[in-house]
C-alpha cells in the first residue's frame, strides 16, 4: 500500500502536534504503480520523487509473490529516480517547507520506503526554537532532491507535550504564576531571531498557528479524506513541585482539544481540490488566574493542466484572567499564490516573512526544460491590548531587581496595532538534457507595513524596593511617534549548473532595501540596504555517497529598536534616588531626590554611519547509504558574525580597558554560591560606581560595535528500517560563544539583541560566555514497530531525546553605590567556562494505535504517553546569589506523565 504523509507542527508546548502515515486503498496502490511504472520507462519522472510516497504491506491481507514482485519493482524504480536527482512537479503541493517537519517525516519521505508509524512526535519536537544567531536551519543544504537542515537548536520551553509557561511558538506572553515576566509587546526582530516560521507568515509575533500542509495529489475519480479529533490531554500526577523561590505551586493544563480535516478529490473534470482545516482550544489554570487560547487554520489547493493556486488562513486569540493584564493577542492572517505551469510551490518567497522583512531565499524544482511564473500576495493583521480588565487595588508598582517580580498594577496599558500587504513575483527557467543542465530563477517582492503602538504607562512611578531606608523610583514614559510605517522592495537571482561527473554547483545573490519612517517625526527615515551572496557545491563520488559544502553571508534586518531611536515608538524615563526613613512607601516632592540617570531613545538617536549586522557561514555536509536499509549522515557549519550592534552611553563615557572617566573603581567581597563566607568558592569583584557629576547626563547612541561572537555545530544522523519496523537516532553537538548584553534570557543572551552592553562599565563584568542557545550536547532516538495483520493491526512507536542544560550565569545583587542598586554576574554563562547550567532533560515517550477497517474507510484509535518515566527536570533554575543558589530551586519544572487520546477516520 502506498502511504501518505499528514503531518501538523503545532507551536511549542501545547502538546497537539503530530506527524503520522496514512494508507491508500489497495485499488489505488495498483492504480498508481501502474502510472508510476509507465511515467519513468517513458523517461519522466514527475511521479518517481513524491515527498509523501512509501511503501508498506496491507493490513487486510497476507501479502501474495505477485504483490511482493510489484513492491520491489515499484521500489527499484523509486531507488533509479532518486539518483536522477530530479523532484515531481505537478504532483508535490505543499504549503510549508519540510525542514519544519524533521527529523522523523523528512527522513522518511526522502527513503521513500516504510517507516515509523503513529510516532508521538508532539514532546521529542515540541519547539525546535530556532535562533537567527545560533541555528543553520534557514539556510539548508541540497542533498539527494531533499533539504538537509542542519543542527536543530532547541530552547528549554522543549520539554515535553505540555508547557507550564503561556507560549505562542516559543515565547513567553506572560505567565499568570509570575507576574515579573510579562511580555506584553516583545521586540520583533527578537522574537524572529528565537523562532522559526515555516509558513512565511507576515506576523511579528511569529505565529505558526495550527500548521497544515496540502500533501502530493494526483487526478483521482473520487474524493478522500482524513478527520482527526483530539479530545484532551490528563496529567497523571500534580504531586510534582521541588522546592522553589518565592513559593511552590503547581500549574497544569486543563485541557488541549484538536481536530484536523483534509479532504481532496476532482472539481472537475480537468481540475482538482484539496482543504486542510485545524482548529484548537487550549487552556491552563494557575494559581493566580488561568490562560485560554484558540486558533484555527485553513488550507487551499487548487489545480489545473496548466496553472495551480493555494490560499492559507490562520486566526489566533490568546487572553487571560489575571487581574491587572488584559488580552495579549489577536491575529490573523492571509495569504495566495499563484503559478504557471504548476509545481511545488517556491522557498523563494514562503521561508521567511517578518513584519520587517521579505526574504527571498530558496529553490526551484528541476523539471527538465520548462519556464514558469509564480505569483504570490499575502496580508495579515495583528493587534495586542493589554489594558487592564480589572483595575488594581494597588496604587503602586513595585519591581524587584533580581527576580524581576512586578506588584501592584501594571506599568503599561494600551494596544498596538499592525498591518502589511506583501506580493512577490518568480520567474523560473530550466533547460537540461538527462542528468545534466542548468536552473536559473530570478524573483522580486515588494513588502508594505504600518505599525500603530499606541502603549501608555500609568501615572504613578515604578518603585525599586527600599534598601537601608534608600530606594530608587523609575519613572517611564512612552516616546517617539507611535505610528511608523515601512517598505521593502527586494530581489534576488540563482542559478545551479549540473556538470558531468555527478557534480553540481549552485551560485546566487540576493539584495533588498528596507525604508523605515517614523511619523510626525523629524528624524530621516532609516534606509536599511543588504546584499547577500552565496555558493555552494555538491559531489557524488559514487552512487551511495554525496558530499556538499558552501558558504553564504547573511544581512539581518531592523529591529524596533532601530526604530525606536530613529524617533519611533518606544519607552524612555529616569530614575529618582528616593529618601524614605518614616518607610511611608509613598513617594513625594518632599522625599524624591534628583535624578540619578536617564534611559531610553528619548535620551538617543542612531549613528548616521550605522551598518546593519551580518554574519558569514560556512557548512559541510556528507549523506552516505551504507545500505539499502541503513543510511548515516552529518552537518557541520561555522557562522562568525560582524558588526554587531550596541547601545553606547555617550553622554557618561567610559573607555575600556584604558580607563574609567565617569567611574570609580570598587571592591565587592563575593561570598560564592555556598552563600557562606569564608570558604573556598568567596572571590573578590570589582564594580564601578559612578560620579555624582555625571547623574542625569546620559546620551545614547546606537552604533556598531567590535563585538565578537560565534556559533558552530555538528550533527550526525543515522536510521535504518526493515519490513515491519524503523528506527533513527540523532546527535548534536553546538557550541554558541561571545559577549552578550547582561542577563540570562534570549532577549539578552544572543547576539544580535542590541541590549545596554556598552552603557555601563559593570555590564561588562563576566559578560563572556556561552549563548542562550548553546545546549551543548544533545541526542534523540526514534523507534517503531507495526505488528503483523493477523494480531489485531497494533502499532507501536517510542521516542526518547536528551538534552544539555541552558547556560545561565550566577548574578549578584550590590546595593551601595551612588546610582542605586545594580545587578551583576559574578560568574561567566555557561560551563566549562566557569559558569553553570540548568540540569538535563530527558523525555520518553510512547505511543499506542490499533486501526479497524470498516465499511467505509478506516478508523485509528491513538493512546499517546508523555514523559513516560515521570522525570521531574528542572527546567528554569533560579540564578540570583543567596543562601538558597546551591540547592538550585526551580522555577519550572517538566510536566508530569501525561496521557492523551486521539481517534482518527479516514475514507
Amino acid at each position: 500500500m502506498l502511504l501518505r504523509l499528514h503531518g501538523s507542527n503545532f507551536p511549542a508546548g501545547t502538546g497537539c502536534g503530530y506527524a503520522t502515515l496514512k494508507e491508500c486503498s489497495t485499488s489505488e496502490r495498483r492504480e498508481e504503480a501502474r502510472a508510476l511504472r509507465k511515467s519513468v520507462l517513458s523517461g519522466s519522472v514527475a511521479h518517481a520523487e513524491r515527498q509523501s510516497a512509501f511503501i508498506k504491506p496491507t493490513r487486510s491481507r497476507r501479502p501474495t509473490l505477485g504483490d511482493s514482485t510489484l513492491l520491489l519493482l515499484v521500489l527499484g524504480l523509486l531507488i533509479r529516480a532518486s539518483l536522477l536527482g530530479q523532484q515531481a512537479a505537478q504532483t508535490a503541493w505543499s504549503l510549508i517547507p519540510p525542514e519544519s517537519l524533521l527529523p522523523f517525516p523528512e527522513s522518511l519521505r526522502h527513503k521513500q520506503r516504510s517507516g515509523a508509524h503513529f510516532l508521538p512526535t508532539a514532546s521529542t519536537l515540541p519547539g525546535l526554537v530556532i535562533s537567527r544567531s545560533s541555528g543553520s536551519i534557514s539556510h539548508p543544504v541540497r542533498l539527494e532532491g531533499r533539504w538537509d537542515p542542519g543542527p536543530a537548536y532547541l530552547s528549554w520551553e522543549a520539554h515535553s507535550a505540555i508547557a507550564l509557561r503561556v507560549w505562542l511558538d516559543g515565547i513567553p506572553w506572560g505567565d499568570p504564576a509570575e507576574r515579573g515576566h510579562q511580555r506584553l509587546l516583545p521586540d520583533p526582530a527578537v522574537i524572529d531571531r528565537v523562532t522559526l516560521d515555516p509558513m512565511g507568515t507576515l506576523s511579528p509575533f511569529a505565529f505558526r498557528g495550527p500548521s497544515l500542509f496540502l500533501e502530493p495529489i494526483e487526478a483521482r475519480a473520487s474524493w478522500r479524506g482524513t478527520f482527526t479529533v483530539w479530545p484532551g490531554a490528563w496529567e497523571s500526577s500534580t504531586d510534582r513541585v521541588v522546592p522553589r523561590a518565592p513559593s511552590a505551586e503547581t500549574r497544569r493544563l486543563e485541557h488541549c482539544r484538536r481536530a484536523t480535516v483534509q479532504v481532496s478529490g476532482p472539481f472537475s473534470r480537468r481540475a482538482h481540490l484539496r482543504l486542510a482545516g485545524a482548529a484548537t482550544a487550549w487552556q491552563q489554570q494557575a494559581e493566580q488566574g488561568s490562560w485560554h487560547r484558540g486558533a484555527w487554520s485553513f488550507l487551499a489547493g487548487f489545480m489545473w493542466p496548466s496553472a495551480s493556486s493555494r490560499f492559507a488562513l490562520n486566526y489566533v486569540h490568546a487572553g487571560h484572567t489575571q487581574d491587572g493584564y488584559g488580552t495579549p493577542l489577536g491575529l490573523e492572517q492571509l495569504s495566495q499564490s499563484w503559478g504557471v505551469p504548476p509545481w511545488r510551490p517556491s522557498k523563494w518567497l514562503d521561508e521567511r516573512v517578518v513584519i520587517q522583512r521579505v526574504s527571498l531565499r530558496g529553490t526551484t524544482p528541476w523539471d527538465g526544460n520548462r519556464a514558469g511564473l509564480e505569483l504570490n500576495y499575502a496580508y495579515q493583521r495583528g493587534m495586542t491590548d493589554v489594558n487592564p480588565r480589572t483595575p488594581s487595588q494597588a496604587s503602586l508598582t513595585f519591581w524587584d531587581l533580581l527576580t524581576g517580580e512586578i506588584r501592584g498594577p501594571s506599568p503599561i496599558h494600551g494596544h498596538g496595532r499592525h498591518q502589511q500587504h506583501s506580493v512577490g513575483l518568480v520567474a523560473h527557467l530550466e533547460r537540461g538534457s538527462g542528468p545534466y543542465g542548468v536552473r536559473l530563477a530570478m524573483g522580486t517582492g515588494l513588502s508594505y507595513y504600518s505599525v500603530d503602538q499606541r502603549l501608555q504607562t500609568g501615572p504613578q512611578p515604578v518603585v525599586v524596593p527600599p534598601i537601608e531606608r534608600v530606594a530608587y523610583s523609575l519613572t517611564l514614559r512612552p516616546s517617539g511617534s507611535p505610528i511608523y510605517d515601512g517598505f521593502e522592495a527586494g530581489g534576488f537571482a540563482t542559478a545551479m549548473v549540473i556538470l558531468p561527473g555527478r557534480f553540481r554547483v549552485r551560485s546566487g545573490l540576493q539584495g533588498a532595501q528596507t525604508t523605515l519612517q517614523a511619523k510626525y517625526a523629524a528624524a530621516p527615515p532609516i534606509k536599511w540596504p543588504s546584499l547577500e551572496p552565496e555558493i555552494g557545491f555538491s559531489l557524488r563520488p559514487w552512487s551511495r555517497l554525496e558530499l556538499a559544502a558552501g558558504s553564504f553571508l547573511a544581512v539581518l534586518p531592523p529591529s524596533g529598536v532601530h526604530i525606536a531611536y530613529n524617533g519611533g515608538p518606544g519607552y524612555s524615563g529616569f530614575q529618582q534616588q528616593w529618601l524614605d526613613p518614616s518607610r511611608a512607601r509613598e513617594p513625594d516632592p518632599g522625599t524624591t531626590g534628583n535624578i540619578v540617570r536617564r534611559f531610553g531613545p528619548a535620551y538617543g538617536e542612531i549613528n548616521p554611519g550605522i551598518r546593519p549586522p551580518r554574519y558569514r557561514e560556512v557548512y559541510a555536509a556528507f549523506q552516505w547509504h551504507l545500505s539499502q536499509r541503513l543510511r548515516v549522515e552529518g552537518r557541520a557549519f561555522r557562522r562568525d558574525w560582524h558588526n554587531r550592534l550596541a547601545i553606547v552611553n555617550q553622554g557618561v563615557p567610559f573607555q575600556w580597558p584604558s580607563g574609567y572617566p565617569s567611574y570609580i573603581r570598587r571592591k565587592v567581597h563575593d561570598r560564592g554560591g555556598d552563600w557562606v563566607a569564608g570558604t573556598a568558592d568567596d572571590q573578590w569583584l570589582f564594580v564601578f560606581e559612578r560620579l555624582p557629576e555625571t547623574f542625569a547626563k546620559d546620551r545614547f547612541e546606537l552604533r556598531n560595535v567590535s563585538l565578537s561572537a560565534l556559533a558552530a555545530g555538528l550533527r550526525i544522523g543515522i536510521d535504518g528500517s526493515g519490513t515491519r519496523w524503523w528506527w533513527r537516532a540523532d546527535f548534536t553537538a553546538e557550541k554558541g560563544h561571545g559577549s552578550t548584553a547582561s542577563g540570562n534570557s534570549p532577549w539578552l543572551n544572543d547576539p544580535y539583541a542590541v541590549g545596554p552592553l556598552l552603557d555601563d562599565p559593570n555590564a561588562l563584568l563576566n559578560a563572556t560566555g556561552r549563548t542562550y542557545f548553546d545546549r551543548a550536547y544533545s541526542a534523540r532516538v526514534h523507534a517503531f514497530y507495526r505488528a503483523p495483520a493477523k494480531l489485531g493491526g497494533w502499532n507501536l512507536g517510542i521516542s526518547a531525546a536528551y538534552w544539555d542544560g541552558l547556560p545561565f550565569g550566577r548574578r549578584l545583587l550590590v546595593e551601595d553605590l551612588a546610582q542605586g542598586p545594580i545587578v551583576v554576574f559574578a560568574t561567566p554563562r555557561g560551563s566549562p567556562e566557569g559558569g553553570h547550567r540548568t540540569e538535563y532533560l530527558m523525555s520518553v515517550d510512547l505511543r499506542v494505535s490499533r486501526s479497524f477497517e470498516l465499511k467505509r474507510g478506516e478508523l485509528t484509535a491513538l493512546v499517546d504517553i508523555f514523559n513516560l518515566t515521570q522525570r521531574h527536570s528542572k527546567l528554569i533554575e533560579r540564578d540570583w546569589s543567596g543562601p538558597e543558589f546551591e540547592r538550585r530551586p526551580a522555577l519550572e519544572l517538566q510536566p508530569g506523565r501525561t496521557v492523551r487520546l486521539g481517534l482518527e477516520y479516514q475514507f
